[in-house]
């Protein structure tokens, strides 16, 4: 399970009221996506694993050492690294994230709020650039905030050599704005290749890698 990136007084008090429905879930452990939620566990009990996000950032060993000191099990490979830099700064025993839209914006301003009033429902809506691109808004309601999602999702699907190279403990594919069918394509196109080592095509019409070639500037 995933904690929110953001955490309020709202997600605060929604842990609190389902403090038995968490523990009775019997999860493996959790991920979260800010420091507060770290001591907020603890006061709360929680001894399974924690790995931390991606946006929690690792970027050196003081900081990995530091992660370690404060619970975490696993830590994300930054998005920001390309595949030199996770290189140098060690991919074993992280996790990293091969394929997902990935999050350009968390806003405490609610889309649906402003256009059409709160409805307390969850949904997808869209934004458009002036490029005319569209980016898919998630609305949190129990936590009172939206995620603006990348148009285009990032995608290592073609990078099993270099994946090898960095050895992660694991990888992950995060799924938020995919219908079922289209979860399963891809699914089924990353077990093929990563794991069986075929060529296969891209499930999806459009799909980005993001920085692992070229980095952030």
């Amino acid at each position: 399970m995933k904690l929110p990136q953001i955490f309020r007084q709202e997600a605060r008090r929604y842990f609190e009221t389902h403090r038995s429905a968490l523990f009775a879930a019997e999860f493996d452990g959790l991920v979260i996506g800010s420091m507060e939620e770290i001591q907020f566990l603890k006061d709360m009990g929680w001894e399974k694993p924690l790995v931390f996000d991606h946006n929690l950032y690792g970027f050196n060993h003081m900081a990995a050492e530091l992660y370690e000191s404060l619970g975490a099990v696993r830590q994300t490979i930054p998005l920001e690294l390309n595949y030199r830099e996770i290189l140098k700064t060690g991919g074993r025993g992280k996790e990293l994230i091969v394929y997902g839209h990935m999050p350009v914006m968390v806003s405490a301003q609610c889309i649906q709020k402003t256009v059409g009033g709160c409805t307390k429902k969850e949904g997808i809506l869209t934004i458009k650039d002036r490029m005319g691109k569209e980016f898919p808004v998630k609305n949190h309601c129990r936590f009172c905030c939206n995620t603006i999602y990348n148009t285009s999702p990032l995608s290592l699907l073609h990078e099993r050599a270099a994946i090898g190279e960095i050895a992660p403990a694991a990888v992950r594919l995060q799924f938020t704005v995919e219908s079922p069918e289209e979860t399963e394509r891809i699914v089924r196109a990353f077990a093929d290749a990563l794991i069986g080592g075929l060529e296969v095509k891209d499930p999806l019409p459009e799909m980005t890698r993001g920085h692992f070639r070229r980095g952030a500037e």
